[in-house]
This record gives C-alpha cells, structure tokens and sequence, in this order.
C-alpha cells in the first residue's frame, strides 16, 4: 500500500533539515555532504550499455554506502526531479531494500539489475517525496497566487511544466 502521507512527511523533514531557507534548486549538495553513506554522481550513460539508455538514474546500495547516479543526458530539470526521486528511495526504502542490490528507474517501475520487478508502491512513495521536496504544498500554495500560469510556477521551482501541472492538479489547484 503506498505510503503517501509518510513520504511527504519525510520530505517535510528534509526540508527542514538540509533546506530551511528553501533554496531553489534544492541544494542536494547539503545531503551528500552530511551524509557519510551517501554519494551523488551525474555521469552520461551511453557508454554503459542498451539497459541504461533510458535510465535517467539510480541508486546502488552496496558496502553501507547509498550511491545515486544520475544520467547527465537527460535535461536539467529532469536530472533534478531524478536527483529528488532517488533521496526519496533513499530516505524512505533504504531499510526495505539495502539488501537487494542496484535499483534502476525505469518507466515508473522498479528493476534490480537482474530484472525482476520491485514494488511499484516504492516508486510512487518516491515521487510523492520528490514532489514534496522540489515543490512544498505551503509554497506552492503561496506561489500560486501570484504567479499566472504552470509555466511561470515551473521555471520558479526549476521543474517540468508536466511535474508542476501534475503536483497542481495533485493539490487541487488546478483540474
């Protein structure tokens, strides 16, 4: 069962932890840096083969260390929301699958690099948490009703005009 409420408390917390001013972007940099078992990279995934080609990231847990690697093919916006993504995993799923090995992005589904599928409901708690995270209900609650249109709230939060439109609808903002 998806967690919804907990992934955007998580998030909450997050925020307030490592982002209290709330920078925008998120300073993702202020978790790896107070986070002994965690290490973020951005890499071009081309040279690692058809599997990655639509990767836009994952998170390897291996050694006690959480590694994210993030596909710097991918546009910025979308690298950002990744980067999100997979702290949501990390943050919320690390106790649930520490033990399994390398987890790829792809499609909305969770894979182990041997292909066998991982619970979707994870990766719906992590976009929950990522959205919570680039873009809080309070702000964009406060934002919304100054600026006109999803385009303008996008650039603001540095998000796609889809995760904006979608977190708005989400938030009932829009229909």
């Amino acid at each position: 069962m998806v967690n919804k409420e907990n992934a955007i408390k998580e998030a909450e917390k997050v925020i307030r932890e490592y982002n209290p001013q709330f920078i925008i972007p998120f300073p993702f940099e202020n978790i790896d840096k107070r986070n002994d078992n965690l290490e973020i990279f951005t890499a071009n995934f081309k040279n690692l083969g058809d599997d990655f080609k639509d990767i836009s990231g994952f998170i390897d847990f291996e050694d006690d260390i959480s590694r994210i690697y993030i596909n710097t093919d991918k546009p910025k916006k979308r690298q950002y929301f990744t980067i999100a993504h997979e702290l949501g995993h990390f943050f919320l799923h690390i106790k649930d699958i520490k033990d399994k090995g390398q987890i790829l992005d792809r499609d909305h589904v969770l894979l182990r690099s041997d292909s066998i599928s991982l619970s979707s409901e994870k990766e719906i708690e992590a976009n929950h948490f990522a959205a919570e995270l680039l873009m809080p209900k309070y702000r964009i609650e406060k934002v919304f009703k100054t600026l006109n249109s999803i385009e303008d709230m996008a650039m603001h939060f540095f998000v796609s005009h889809s995760a904006m439109s979608i977190r708005l609808e989400s938030l009932g903002l829009i229909s």
